[in-house]
């Protein structure tokens, strides 16, 4: 007897220890072709689709997001007909989506950049807006090019530092294509 209780001990604390020190449960989302994941210590990311009329044909638009207390992610993708760019610049596409995106939401620019991810046109940018309740948002917002749709992936605090994290590094460069 004297023996077991200081070996039922040893069990409950290492069950105890690495319960606590367990990593957080991953939160890898597929969004169309890709995947992304969300950060462990935001909210479970919630799915939503909306259709609308644009100057390519309807679309559908599935977006996934996730909150924490100063901050929200988004990862989603418009989804458009096959025939939908045929003879259209992608690049123009997504330079007028990206005008579009920071004037509905009032922004003011501060960085924006064109690169390719992943092999795909790709649109970053950098914006403040102001939220309902008049408080400053910084965002930063991508938009990538994979024919037929178009990608967004959102990262937005009302802390300024929040948009460059590490944690927002990380969500960014988790966004790849499925195997």
């Amino acid at each position: 007897m004297k023996r077991i209780i200081p070996l039922i001990v040893v069990i409950i604390t290492t069950f105890t220890l690495s319960a606590f020190y367990q990593k957080s449960q991953e939160k890898r989302i597929d969004i169309g072709k890709y995947s992304v994941l969300f950060p462990s210590s935001f909210s479970e990311p919630r799915k939503d689709t909306t259709f609308f009329e644009t100057n390519y044909g309807k679309a559908r638009f599935i977006a996934t997001v996730a909150q924490h207390k100063k901050a929200a992610c988004m990862a989603g993708v418009q989804e458009y007909s096959d025939a939908a760019f045929i003879g259209v610049n992608e690049g123009d596409v997504l330079d007028s989506l990206q005008q579009q995106i920071i004037r509905n939401m009032s922004g003011r620019v501060y960085r924006q950049f064109k690169v390719k991810k992943n092999g795909k046109l790709t649109r970053t940018t950098y914006f403040s807006a102001f939220a309902q309740d008049s408080s400053t948002t910084f965002w930063r917002f991508e938009l990538i090019m994979d024919t037929p749709n178009v990608y967004q992936i959102a990262y937005t605090s009302t802390d300024k530092t929040k948009v460059t994290s590490k944690e927002a590094q990380t969500f960014f460069k988790s966004f790849n294509r499925k195997k």
